[in-house]
């Protein structure tokens, strides 16, 4: 059953994502729009800010709640950093050499800062929220699948991705040092990582219909966190 129908973007949405609490949901678009809306009762939407400050398709969509903030990424080589409650655009930062920018990461701890990556350089980036390069690190992969953060025991993210390789890696923000390099013993790409509700299990499904649960022994022991084991 269809329940409602919205077309307020003119172009192709590209990518959407939504706060854990389902008040907001965050749109882009082919055309470079970026709308925030706000999830009423029984999924209502309703515009609450428009933004045409992209020249370019919208990649990808991050936000963090800590921050308020959202980011959006763009083929134009830009990331614009939004005030989602009032719609300021408080920020952009633009890839060093104008490339697209396929991926982008949100922290807040242990200082508040934006990873993104770009496929046409292979590299990952780590700004401060402020705009100024933190480090940057050259990968050996071509895409960066369902990067996250998760806190570790002193409230710090570890920012997690897979790549086409079958390698899963922690690294920890804002430097980028790699924690854990976990290769997995798979032929074919991961095509996503979903962490489980009580955070003792890492859920990597690869391309070949096989489905990898990663953790540590130490975590089935004691029946803690698995990002206690990388922290």
């Amino acid at each position: 059953m269809i329940v409602d129908r919205f077309e307020f973007h003119t172009e192709t949405v590209t990518t959407l994502i939504s706060d854990e609490k389902e008040e907001f949901l965050f749109t882009g678009a082919k055309n470079g729009e970026v709308f925030i809306w706000a999830i009423g009762t029984d999924l209502r939407l309703s515009i609450k800010h428009c933004f045409y400050d992209h020249s370019a398709q919208v990649l990808a969509l991050c936000m963090n709640e800590d921050l308020r903030v959202l980011a959006s990424a763009s083929e134009d080589g830009t990331i614009n950093l939004y005030n989602y409650f009032n719609g300021i655009l408080l920020r952009s930062i633009i890839h060093p050499a104008n490339s697209p920018i396929h991926s982008v990461v949100l922290s807040n701890s242990p200082i508040p800062c934006i990873v993104f990556f770009s496929r046409e350089d292979k590299t990952l980036y780590s700004y401060s929220i402020n705009g100024f390069l933190i480090q940057s690190v050259v990968e050996d992969c071509h895409s960066l699948i369902s990067p996250l953060t998760i806190k570790n025991p002193l409230f710090q993210d570890i920012l997690i991705y897979a790549n086409e390789r079958g390698t899963v890696m922690f690294r920890e923000l804002p430097t980028l040092a790699v924690k854990v390099k976990l290769p997995l013993d798979t032929s074919t790409p991961i095509l996503q990582l979903m962490v489980s509700r009580d955070r003792r299990y890492l859920l990597a499904p690869c391309a070949d219909g096989e489905m990898t649960i990663i953790t540590d022994p130490r975590v089935v022991d004691r029946r803690s966190s698995l990002f206690k084991a990388v922290a």
